[in-house]
């Protein structure tokens, strides 16, 4: 892959499209979805592609939105990985991956699939301790919070993306090896949540 035509297509889609980024993300979180899906159906997938790597961190998280986008959305026909969901920086990062690695998933009982993966022992672990105190927020007892360890093949990454400085790779399949049940209360973090 050439990391000058990544850094090239990253800034001209950038400029092209700045304003359907700050639209989309002025929305709120559920019309965010529905805008994003809507997009989909009247941008080149390109385009879509990019929009949805730069928007990616400041999407919701729910329940059956990771189907859409494996199943109807563009994603779903785009070949592995999708440079245009990632800058020079995310594509490089992509490039040095080996073949085959562990990757670790912060999750509670009811998301442990999911297409949000690191490489980080300590990432997952402070990710799944930050979901666990969202409940304990809301007044609901707290959770329990699991570590995932699986293995993944480089093939099976769709992109890489750095989200509030924190490595994340989305990953369409993985070999799950481990599920840790985490202590609670966990350790204290201050990772802010991904998927």
């Amino acid at each position: 892959m050439d990391l000058g035509y990544a850094t090239f297509m990253h800034g001209l889609r950038a400029t092209r499209l700045q304003r359907e980024c700050d639209a989309l993300l002025a929305l709120p979180p559920l019309e965010q979805l529905a805008q994003l899906a809507a997009l989909a159906r009247h941008l080149p997938a390109s385009d879509w592609l990019f929009l949805l790597g730069t928007v990616w961190s400041g999407l919701p998280r729910l329940a059956g939105w990771e189907d859409y986008l494996l199943m109807r959305s563009p994603l779903a026909s785009a070949p592995w990985p999708v440079i245009e969901m990632m800058d020079a920086d995310e594509l490089a990062t992509f490039e040095a991956l080996p073949d085959e690695f562990l990757v670790y998933r912060g999750a509670l009982a009811h998301n442990h699939a999911g297409l949000c993966w690191c490489l980080d022992m300590g990432q997952a672990a402070a990710y799944a301790d930050c979901y666990a105190r969202r409940f304990v927020q809301f007044g609901h007892a707290r959770p329990t919070a699991y570590r995932l360890t699986a293995r993944v093949d480089k093939s099976h990454v769709i992109a890489v993306k750095r989200i509030d400085g924190a490595l994340t790779l989305l990953v369409a399949q993985v070999d799950y090896l481990d599920t840790e049940v985490l202590p609670a209360p966990s350790f204290t973090s201050s990772v802010a949540v991904g998927r």
